[in-house]
């Protein structure tokens, strides 16, 4: 939990610097993630669900952003039974038709250490201005994924997974 809040404060701090020199985009959305191979059937692990994302979006330059994400699975992901946190980062190039790179790591009090090992994501989306300052972001991600958690029960699974996004962000 701790690495989380150190996450956190440091997201805030650079979108307070950022917003004097650059655009700072603020939202939220929802992700539909689904592992590529079945996982062994077991009831405490899914293979598919919904996450919830906040996002944080500083861009500095007309098609380069920096993009900090927290993830949100209030039932669970990687082995975890109770709510687990993404926290991750990206960075994007593009303007309305992007693509970008990153990397996070999955929190749960379930985890031995609390925090999973970190994983790496590719990106590809559209980002669409519905209104002045609102934002529409609609993206495919593929998150190259280890998941120790569930090496002990099922050595045989490709734990990468794809997911499905859609963000809605708000100039501030």
């Amino acid at each position: 939990m701790k690495r989380y809040c150190i996450l956190t404060a440091a997201m805030l701090l650079a979108a307070t610097a950022a917003h004097a020199e650059g655009e700072v985009f603020l939202g939220g959305g929802i992700h539909y993630w689904r592992t590529i191979d079945e996982i062994r059937d077991d009831p405490d692990l899914d293979d598919d669900g919904i996450a919830y994302v906040v996002s944080l979006q500083l861009s500095q330059a007309r098609f380069f952003r920096i993009e900090a994400d927290v993830e949100i699975f209030p039932d669970g992901f990687g082995g975890s039974s109770g709510t687990a946190l993404a926290p991750q980062a990206y960075l994007i190039l593009g303007s309305g038709i992007y693509a970008g790179l990153g990397i996070g790591t999955v929190y749960s009090s379930d985890f031995s250490g609390n925090f999973s090992e970190p994983f790496y994501g590719a990106r590809a989306g559209i980002n669409l201005e519905l209104l002045p300052n609102t934002y529409l972001d609609v993206s495919g991600n593929y998150h190259f994924l280890d998941w120790e958690n569930i090496d002990e029960i099922d050595d045989e699974a490709d734990t990468d997974t794809i997911t499905l996004a859609a963000i809605v962000r708000f100039m501030l």
